[in-house]
């Protein structure tokens, strides 16, 4: 193909794109700082939702709670997982394969929770209704 210019092969590969996500402590001191200028519901949702999260993430063994704790600066800067891995003694790629399962077990967590709640809900509802009827 004599139309085609050899071109030189790149040494660097290229990296694939990844939004930067920020991160965000999640202590009682950020809520302060964050909210002040919420309003009253809005606040109770947040602060329900972040006791919520707690009590989500208790269930896990402390080695694992530690683990979200540090990964996602919920006591202090959140820390790389090349420092977690230093820390735990492997590899950065199995604390990322760790979190992502903690993640998906507390995705599951908070949808069967919130299920259960809802349920709860439509049953006091239909509740509800029986006595109007009567």
């Amino acid at each position: 193909m004599p139309d085609q210019e050899a071109r030189p092969k790149d040494p660097t590969p290229q990296k694939r794109f990844r939004p930067k996500i920020q991160i965000v402590p999640l202590t009682p001191e950020y809520e302060e700082q964050v909210t002040h200028a919420e309003d009253p519901e809005t606040l109770h949702i947040r602060q329900e939702e972040y006791q919520e999260l707690h009590h989500a993430i208790a269930q896990y063994p402390p080695p694992d709670r530690e683990l979200l704790y540090l990964r996602y600066g919920f006591e202090g800067p959140p820390r790389t997982l090349t420092e977690l891995a230093q820390a735990r003694g492997c590899t950065p790629e199995a604390v990322r394969q760790k979190i992502d399962r903690l993640l998906k077990g507390l995705r599951a967590y908070l949808k069967r929770r919130e299920l259960r709640e809802n349920r709860k809900i439509q049953a006091a509802l239909q509740l509800n209704q029986r006595k109007e009827k009567r």
